[in-house]
Parts: structure tokens; sequence; C-alpha cells
């Protein structure tokens, strides 16, 4: 598959970096419907997140343009509270990880 037409998020992407990746999320500058933030919810179950030296999860692998290493998993929350209208809490306590919303 070219990568052109790939949907899914990076650990599918054959790009050599995130700042042209037509699927970049982070930083990109734009706003989300809230459909598109609860998908962005639900793909971020399946994104590794490794423990750093000071104890927190910080993001194992590229995704979307999000910074690799340093985007805490409080940053995650930060970044969804920010953008869905009802909030990260709503978003944690509503939106099933295994459920997508097509077209959203």
């Amino acid at each position: 598959m070219p990568y052109q037409t790939v949907t899914s998020p990076c650990y599918s992407c054959r790009s050599e970096s995130c700042k042209d990746c037509i699927h970049k999320v982070y930083a990109s500058g734009r706003t989300f419907s809230d459909a598109e933030v609860e998908n962005l919810w639900r793909e971020n179950v399946d994104i590794a997140w490794d423990e750093d030296e000071d104890g927190d999860l910080v993001l194992g692998q590229p995704w979307r343009g999000f910074p690799v290493g340093e985007f805490t998993q409080d940053d995650w929350f930060y970044w969804i509270d920010a953008r869905h209208s009802k909030g990260v809490g709503w978003v944690y306590e509503n939106i099933s990880p295994y459920d997508f919303e097509i077209g959203g």
C-alpha cells in the first residue's frame, strides 16, 4: 500500500519524518471535531508508552507527530482536554477504545 493511502497511525507509516506527514496531528495548527478527538483517543490505546527516569509515562513510539520520549501521558490528557468540548474526564469515562466511529 503506498504511503499516501495509509489511514492508520504511524506504526504503519513509511515516512522518515513526522514534519510533513499527512497524518500529523500534533502541532498541526488545525482544529478537531469531537469525533476526531474521540477517534484519536481510541487509536492511542495501541500506542506504546514508556516509563522515563522520573517515573512518568512518555510516548514510546512515533505517532501522528507527537514528540517521542518527551510527550507525557499528562500532556496527552491536557491535549485531549483542550480539544474536546466536554473535556478529558468525559472522554475517559465515555469513549471506549475499542469502538471506532467511522467518518469522524
